[in-house]
């Protein structure tokens, strides 16, 4: 959340939203404050966000030795793909998994 809100603190239109007091600030809610930093800053904030997902996603990755190896242009069209399999019905189901590659 800190992390957050110093990205946040560095465009002036925030301060009109945000409270000045930090006792106040830290007991918003973080989907609140992402609501509005997204709504607020746009897309400035929303691709902060995306990269700070894709590195932690990553790191993960790496660190919880989930990788696989898959081939090149498999992966490549596994990326393209549009295409979404259900099982059950369930809504958590219709994910589409981020996978990463690595070419050893």
């Amino acid at each position: 959340m800190a992390k957050i809100l110093d990205f946040l603190a560095q465009f002036e239109a925030m301060h009109l939203h945000l409270p000045s007091e930090h006792h106040e600030l830290v007991k918003l809610p973080r989907a609140w404050v992402i609501n509005v930093g997204a709504s607020v800053v746009g897309q400035p904030f929303v691709d902060w966000c995306s990269e700070r997902i894709v590195t932690r996603n990553r790191e993960m990755a790496k660190e919880r030795n989930l990788l696989i190896q898959m081939d090149p242009q498999l992966a490549q069209a596994f990326e393209r793909s549009t295409a979404i399999s259900v099982s059950n019905g369930s809504a958590a189901h219709m994910l589409k998994a981020q996978v990463s590659t690595m070419v050893i």
